[in-house]
């Protein structure tokens, strides 16, 4: 009888002991529900607005208050996409913003991105950055060497110097810069882009009239 009393006993103390047990467990699902709301939603890293646009080319006003910076790949469809849709609004509104360009190219599923990012800043070596830019999206599908030499024959560069810059790879090392600096701050995907410092993906070009009269209300 003491025995059936005694693991009574027992039993009734592990009874009152598992709401104890109940709510810790609780509380430690709901810490975890919290940790990860806050990694998906929580309020973004700080960045630093000058080392995010580097040494790179920009356009726009130097000075402005909204700084766009973007990290592409000439070569990446998204990135075609998202180059027709900007082109779209990004000209009514460069006095009042700095838009900066990036190189991440994607090199393990786009072999012709790292060069063209190198032609890209051999056109800038000759005052033409934004003329190649504009050529290569516009001309994802031919992006050989070839065709980069080609672009700069249409863009009148001086051949000579633009074919010289290509061949030693002059660029590689600035190109592979901006890729190494996107990776240490999280980017894996392209277009990533920053407007001053808040993170986005592809826009459409209605999205970026709103995100951008939001930033200059």
């Amino acid at each position: 009888m003491s025995k059936l009393k005694a693991m009574k006993s027992v039993s009734e103390k592990d009874s009152d002991s598992n709401p104890i047990y109940t709510i810790a467990g609780i509380g430690v699902v709901l810490i975890g529900i919290a940790v990860v709301y806050l990694a998906l939603f929580g309020p973004s890293p700080t960045i630093d607005l000058d080392k995010l646009e580097g040494n790179a080319n920009f356009k726009g006003n130097p000075d402005a208050t909204v700084r766009i910076v973007e990290f592409s790949d000439f070569q990446c469809p998204a990135c075609g996409f998202g180059f027709t849709q900007l082109q779209q609004i990004l000209p009514q509104y460069l006095d009042r913003v700095k838009f900066t360009y990036r190189h991440f190219p994607l090199n393990n599923v786009h072999p012709y991105a790292q060069k063209a990012g190198e032609a890209s800043e051999c056109a800038a070596d000759q005052g033409k950055f934004w003329e190649m830019h504009d050529t290569l999206f516009t001309n994802q599908e031919n992006l050989t060497i070839p065709n980069l030499k080609s672009y700069a024959q249409q863009l009148n560069l001086n051949q000579q110097e633009f074919d010289a810059c290509l061949d030693s790879s002059k660029h590689a090392s600035k190109v592979a810069s901006d890729f190494s600096y996107g990776a240490s701050i999280g980017i894996n995907s392209t277009p990533t882009l920053y407007v001053n410092g808040e993170k986005f993906s592809n826009l459409t070009a209605e999205q970026w009239k709103q995100a951008l009269d939001s930033k200059l209300a």
